[in-house]
């Protein structure tokens, strides 16, 4: 379009969160997972109930943070071409976003709930808990970042806390790759698309 980009008022800071989601996630995965083996430890039966309700209320607390989050990357483009206001194109995108997790989400939970590392329920408190947090702190400072990154990097972080022999390192390996592969790919889709489209109508 030839329009000015922000690269270092914005871009640069984008690009910071992009790299330094996964390693604080899996950092606070690794620190809470060990936290919750030494808390839980010996405990009965009765702890044990607790931290489901705990993981429960933690994945509560990740969906929460996945619309203060991911709602701004689906529809902020939307609501900066000024068509409609932010709290209804917040509730379209939720709506959509909600439509997704119950269609195509599958594969997802699959891939990220099975594929990097068998999880147990202290693992599964810790890597929920780091992913919530990190992503719920880059939304306060008003960065959107990937609860993907987030969750990946925290069950990695999870599994490093009992040994990284636990760790699907061909798993990882794969969604790292998407990571660097992904906005390359998206970058190169949106410049052929407006080449084609404005082209085709006869505007710039």
């Amino acid at each position: 379009m030839g329009a000015p980009v922000n690269w270092r008022t914005t871009v640069v800071f984008l690009f910071i969160t992009w790299i330094g989601t996964p390693i604080a996630s899996a950092l606070l995965g690794f620190i809470l997972t060990r936290i919750t083996d030494s808390v839980m430890r010996g405990r009965a039966e009765s702890h044990t109930r607790m931290l489901r309700w705990g993981l429960l209320a933690g994945c509560c607390y990740a969906a929460y943070t996945l619309g203060a989050n991911n709602t701004g990357n689906a529809v902020g483009v939307f609501y900066g071409l000024k068509l409609v206001t932010a709290v209804k194109a917040g509730f379209v995108g939720g709506i959509v976003m909600a439509v997704g997790a119950m269609t195509w989400g599958r594969r997802i939970l699959e891939k990220v709930g099975k594929g990097v590392v068998e999880l147990d329920l202290n693992m599964g408190f810790g890597a929920k808990l780091a992913q919530s947090i990190t992503a719920h702190a880059a939304a306060v400072l008003g960065y959107p970042t990937s609860m993907n990154q987030a969750l990946i990097g925290a069950v990695a972080g999870a599994g490093g806390a009992r040994g990284l022999r636990t760790l699907n390192r061909r798993a990882l390996a794969e969604i790292v790759f998407s990571w660097f592969f992904t906005p390359i790919l998206a970058g190169l889709l949106s410049f052929l698309m407006y080449v084609i489209f404005s082209r085709a109508l006869g505007i710039r």
